[in-house]
């Protein structure tokens, strides 16, 4: 399992730019007030690179509008373009590693593998929120490029189990490595301090929402 490493020590522990600008006419009146909203990071083409095939304005999905500053800035849509990030910068670390025929789509499957047991494709489906037609095919995909394997679930023979290949644990390993790289790129962006305190505050709130699922 150390392409993976341990899921426990490794498990993780753009505000609203409102700017008021102030300047004074040339007559001498009041200093005027001006309120700048932006929604895309002015380094979204650097962290997103377009060699990722990746579109950086597809990113925030929205234009930047000061009347509606709660559909940029709500807690769901920062995590997606934290989350964008994170993965464009992953397939390009993926692509640099050899590894150039993996598309995006391809890490829907790749990082909701179990270790070492396999997963079901109908689970995979619903953890990544697609069919299980759609995870099939993606599933397909993975195998012709040697990513994963399958095999017949002992306790259902129509149901297959999907599990890394040699080149995926490879594939995989590539990936602890760039996820490592990435984390410490983010947290040189906020702080070492500030870094770990959100990381641990996001940790806190998957627990807690986790447990408040299961009492309902």
């Amino acid at each position: 399992m150390d392409y993976l490493g341990d899921p426990v020590k490794d498990d993780p522990t753009r505000r609203l730019a409102n700017t008021a600008l102030m300047a004074k006419t040339a007559t001498g009146a009041s200093p005027i007030r001006r309120r700048s909203i932006t929604a895309r990071s002015l380094d979204t083409k650097r962290v997103m690179r377009i060699s990722s095939g990746v579109d950086p304005e597809r990113f925030e999905g929205l234009d930047p509008d000061a009347t509606l500053a709660w559909r940029h800035y709500n807690l769901g849509r920062l995590l997606l373009f934290v989350f964008h990030a994170f993965e464009a910068r992953m397939l390009d670390s993926h692509h640099d590693a050899g590894f150039e025929d993996v598309r995006q789509v391809h890490l829907n499957v790749m990082r909701h593998i179990d270790v070492p047991k396999g997963t079901r494709i109908i689970d995979l489906a619903a953890r990544a929120g697609v069919t299980k037609g759609a995870m099939g095919q993606l599933v397909e995909e993975c195998v012709r490029l040697g990513l994963v394997e399958l095999s017949r679930d002992p306790a259902d023979g129509r149901a297959k189990i999907v599990s890394y290949s040699k080149r995926g644990r490879e594939f995989m390993a590539v990936t602890r490595r760039a996820a490592k790289r990435i984390e410490g790129d983010f947290a040189d962006l906020l702080g070492a301090k500030r870094y770990e305190s959100m990381r641990a505050d996001l940790i806190t709130l998957r627990e807690k929402i986790t447990a408040r699922a299961l009492t309902r």
